[in-house]
Formats: structure tokens, sequence, C-alpha cells
């Protein structure tokens, strides 16, 4: 039996996709600034939270790309994928909006945590 090993591509892609998770996160948590979460479930859910929605987002976009060439009428094709865009800010939205209301009291305004929430 013969060890194969992975596509030379796979690296690459693995660390690109690494590298884009950790800017993500930055860029969430700078977005997030005056919040501050005060326990280890907050944290968690803070910095889970954009994954499914970028999952989402992506699956989206495939769907779309997926959909463009499709032999259907100019006016469904282009009502598909702005009903699949919109559902992208639905659930963006409803995620944030749900882990509002579950964690409240979870987070304090500011480095220090002086005003609650």
């Amino acid at each position: 039996m013969r060890l194969r090993l992975p596509p030379d591509s796979v690296l690459p892609s693995l660390i690109k996709w690494t590298a884009f998770l950790f800017v993500g996160e930055v860029v969430w948590l700078s977005l997030l600034y005056p919040l501050d979460p005060t326990a280890p479930v907050a944290w968690t859910v803070t910095l889970l939270l954009p994954m499914p929605i970028a999952g989402y987002a992506y699956v989206a976009v495939r769907t779309i790309l997926w959909i463009a060439p499709q032999p259907l009428a100019r006016i469904w094709r282009q009502t598909l994928a702005a009903l699949l865009a919109v559902s992208v800010g639905v659930i963006i939205f409803v995620a944030v909006y749900l882990a509002q209301h579950q964690f409240h009291g979870q987070f304090t305004m500011g480095i220090g945590g002086r005003i609650e929430i």
C-alpha cells in the first residue's frame, strides 16, 4: 500500500484560509470594540459567531455563481441572486440579534467594564 500525499496546492490553500480566518476574526472583534465580553461563554460566542455566517455567505455566493449560466430567464436568475444576497444580510441580522438577547448582561462597555449593558 502506497502513501498518497495531498496535492501540492492543499498547503498554500490551507495557509490562505487560515490567514483569512485570522483577519476576519480581527476585523470582527474590532467592529465590536466597545463591547467587552466578561464571561467565557460570551467570548466563545463572540469568536465563533462569524464562522457560520461566513459559511452561509460562501454557499450563497457559490449558488449565485451556479445560477448565472443556467438556462432560466434573465429575470428569474436576477431575482434568485437578489434573494440569496438579501438572505445573507438577514442571517447576519438574526445571528447578531439572537446572540445579543441570549447573552444580555455578559458584555460590558469599554475596556475595564465600567458601564454594563
